[in-house]
């Protein structure tokens, strides 16, 4: 149904997916079946954290057939990285950094780079993490693995989250902490980037119905996350 509608069926591979066997002889050979499974399943998008797995010869050759996307928590945002990731590991789809939202001028650089390379690039729109949060790679390790019944139990995100001072998208003074994309934003950095991510996990119904409206729309608005 998917492939009839022209939706692209994307799998994210993160820590949740693989462990630290997956570089053994034995591990890669399971990871290699898992691609396989994953190809008759009709995923044509991978998106995947691990470098040193895209510098597996066996893995890149098995990812072939499927168009290979870096995650958002690479933290790219940079043109060296960017280069690094399509010279060097062959990617090209780039998913950038949140704390590059607000610096146009790197933004434009990345964006001149990536045309002339066929390159597109990805943007988070409205996630409110504070920028160059050092909580955030572990904050998001948490989150990744929160289908765990021991870490969702124990680990109250909302409430840390208001100790570390971490955004709110109800309160105005959060839209100048974090490197969220207002709405009226959209036209101007579509120039540069191609592709805008719109947050929505863990998030009711309601409250993304109203965060898509205000995009759709280009109408700023106390943004849902």
């Amino acid at each position: 149904k998917i492939k009839k509608l022209g939706i692209k069926l994307n799998y994210v591979i993160n820590p949740t997916v693989w462990d630290n066997k997956v570089y053994t002889s034995l591990g890669k050979i399971e990871f290699l079946k898992n691609l396989e499974r994953l190809k008759k399943y009709g995923v044509n998008v991978i998106t995947i954290n691990n470098t040193l797995l895209l510098n597996d010869k066996d893995i890149r050759n098995s990812l072939s057939e499927m168009e290979i996307k870096n995650s958002v928590n690479n933290l790219i945002t940079s043109l060296s990285q960017v280069i690094f990731l399509v010279e060097e590991l062959k990617i090209t789809h780039i998913f950038l950094g949140r704390d590059i939202n607000r610096d146009q001028d790197e933004i434009k650089k990345i964006s001149k780079y990536a045309k002339a390379r066929g390159v597109t690039l990805y943007a988070l729109a409205n996630e409110f993490c504070l920028n160059k949060c050092s909580y955030k790679l572990f904050c998001d390790s948490i989150i990744s693995q929160s289908y765990k019944e021991e870490v969702s139990d124990c680990n109250k995100l909302s409430d840390k989250r208001k100790t570390l001072g971490c955004g709110d998208s109800w309160l105005l003074s959060s839209y100048l902490k974090c490197g969220v994309i207002y709405p009226k934003q959209i036209s101007e950095l579509s120039k540069y980037i191609d592709v805008f991510k719109i947050s929505g996990r863990m998030v009711k119904l309601d409250n993304l119905r109203l965060t898509l409206d205000a995009y759709l729309k280009g109408e700023d608005m106390l943004l849902t996350n």
